[in-house]
């Protein structure tokens, strides 16, 4: 039986689900999977988005502090040297996997990279961190692209294209569409009632991280002058992190924004289902197949740094692309709150996109790219 590990800095909840069905897919073609993960670091653990599995591997990681820069050196058993194919995370901050690559290269095995290329939030390409990055795109033998855009970057370095996987990274989206169908109009006005909106109120969701790169206060300023036109336009805030103060501050002065903290499974599907727009001006991620799963149109900007998911958002059709400017990001909520045909439009064309970027899918891919590895 073939023997494939995955290394993970840290297990995150929403890839739990595709893990287990790997591995499952796997087992059936004679491929032993395990799953190597440590734990969060300080940094990491406002996130609360550590996610569990019974037969996963822990490890301990060594984190190291230089200035601002966090580095991770990863305890790995000895068996990651010898395993037909292993699966890194492309970091430059894991220090450990250049020692696996190194060793494994000498014993002349096989080892795979997944993840975006480059640093898609680094404004620099020419810096050093991006460099260094670069130099080690060809160390690996197969690449498990985040998506076709992080392909073309790989090619445009002469890197094979015959030894790329394209998964068109997704998570559970039929899941969280099982949830919102599961959520009753009796549930949803006491919802209502609980936050103190409606059924009149126009609603839109922030969902995800909050830090700086999710451009905040440049959403809440925007919806001050949004609320000022439509009274009846309402925001609710899910998620934690750094600059939460600023929604809980904010929250306090307008009573028109509900911030409800961390929301998981069916509490977030209740908010979604009540939302009809997806708000996020800043970095667009993972967050995007949410809003193709409620059909609740995402509104972001083209001067965020975004990561690969964004190829998803085609503008005018399954969401809405403004510049970043003063106002326009406003007059963007302005148009779907008084555009019915248009907003019902976009969130048709969300819920078709659902259909496209699936764990399912992601899963198929993965599954097909290990394969096509090992047989290389």
């Amino acid at each position: 039986m073939k023997k494939i590990i995955i290394v993970q800095h840290r297990l995150l909840h929403y890839r739990v689900e595709l893990f287990q069905r790997l591995k499952d897919k796997l087992a059936d073609s004679g491929v032993e999977v395990e799953l190597i993960c440590g734990q969060p670091s300080d940094r990491d653990s406002f996130r609360k988005d550590e996610g569990r599995l019974g037969w996963v591997t822990k490890i301990r990681n060594v984190y190291l502090h230089i200035k601002n820069v966090e580095l991770i050196f990863q305890v790995l058993p000895s068996k990651v040297i010898s395993a037909d194919l292993v699966v890194l995370m492309q970091e430059n901050r894991i220090l450990s996997n250049y020692f696996v690559i190194i060793l494994r290269w000498l014993l002349g095995k096989k080892t795979a990279y997944w993840g975006h290329g480059y640093n898609m939030q680094s404004t620099n390409r020419g810096m050093l961190r991006e460099r260094w990055k670069k130099r080690w795109l060809k160390s690996v033998h197969w690449w498990f692209a985040y998506t076709s855009g992080t392909s073309r970057y790989l090619q445009s370095e002469a890197y094979p294209k015959d030894c790329i996987t394209v998964l068109n990274n997704a998570v559970d989206v039929a899941g969280f569409m099982q949830m919102l169908n599961s959520v009753s109009s009796a549930e949803i006005v006491t919802f209502e009632h609980e936050l103190g909106i409606t059924s009149q109120d126009f609603v839109a969701v922030f969902c995800g991280s909050i830090y700086k790169e999710k451009k905040i206060g440049y959403m809440l300023d925007e919806c001050i002058k949004v609320h000022a036109k439509c009274p009846w336009f309402k925001l609710v805030v899910i998620g934690a992190g750094p600059d939460q103060y600023l929604v809980e501050n904010f929250s306090k002065e307008h009573s028109w924004v509900k911030y409800v903290g961390v929301k998981k499974g069916k509490d977030k599907a209740m908010v979604y289902n009540r939302a009809s727009i997806m708000l996020n001006p800043g970095l667009v991620g993972l967050h995007i197949l949410d809003s193709f799963a409620a059909g609740t149109p995402i509104i972001t900007t083209s001067d965020a740094l975004h990561s690969p998911e964004f190829e998803y958002l085609e503008n005018d059709s399954n969401g809405v692309v403004v510049s970043g400017g003063e106002g326009e990001y406003g007059d963007a909520i302005l148009r779907l709150i008084n555009d019915q045909k248009y907003l019902d439009q976009l969130s048709k064309n969300a819920k078709m996109s659902a259909s496209i970027y699936t764990l399912d899918n992601m899963v198929d891919r993965f599954y097909s790219g290990i394969l096509k590895a090992l047989e290389s």
